[in-house]
């Protein structure tokens, strides 16, 4: 996957890191896919891939962004250890 192309990174609260991926445009799709990549305080936690071709990047970037925001929430609300909770 080294010819993916890392197109944006974004944040997400003071720990998270959101780095998004745009695969090489094939003749067989009919747009844009790709992937992101989750980091909590620099580590990698997970990548989430995009089931479906969009029709441009900004459309693959904020689906991407949607999905990595879901999977940040969904973790937050399972990790009892969390420290922002005890706070």
């Amino acid at each position: 996957m080294d010819q993916d192309e890392l197109v944006r990174d974004s944040s997400f609260g003071e720990e998270w890191d959101f780095h998004y991926y745009v695969f090489p445009r094939q003749k067989t799709t009919d747009g844009h896919g790709g992937y992101a990549e989750v980091h909590r305080k620099g580590e990698f936690c997970c990548k989430l891939l995009l089931a479906k071709s969009l029709p441009n990047r900004a459309a693959l970037l904020a689906m991407l962004r949607d999905k990595c925001v879901a999977w940040v929430l969904d973790w937050q609300s399972r990790d009892t250890s969390d420290e922002s909770s005890s706070q």
